[in-house]
């Protein structure tokens, strides 16, 4: 059985100099790993990732869930992506 990584961290950047005491924000982009073992990122259409906001002077931090759209090579929501996945399926009856 292989374990994924987990999730990044603040401490991630304690030997990167001053970023993490300077840094008015700091969001760590995480690619989720695959429910199935046997999926082949490589293959997969679209990855779901996180954008995890650790640190934020002004403003609130958590999880974001987004998804990498390989084709169009960018980031998206996971509410705009299942929107666009909506109205693929849709446009697809209508033809």
């Amino acid at each position: 059985k292989t374990e994924s990584p987990p999730p990044p961290t603040l401490e991630a950047l304690r030997d990167s100099g001053a970023v993490e005491q300077d840094a008015d924000a700091v969001i760590m982009i995480y690619k989720k790993p695959a429910l199935d073992l046997r999926t082949n990122f490589a293959e997969d259409k679209d990855w779901p990732m996180e954008f995890d906001i650790i640190k934020n002077r002004n403003g609130p931090t958590g999880v974001i869930p987004m998804f990498f759209v390989r084709s169009r090579q960018r980031y998206v929501t996971k509410m705009s992506y299942m929107s666009d996945q909506l109205h693929e399926k849709v446009s697809e009856f209508s033809c």
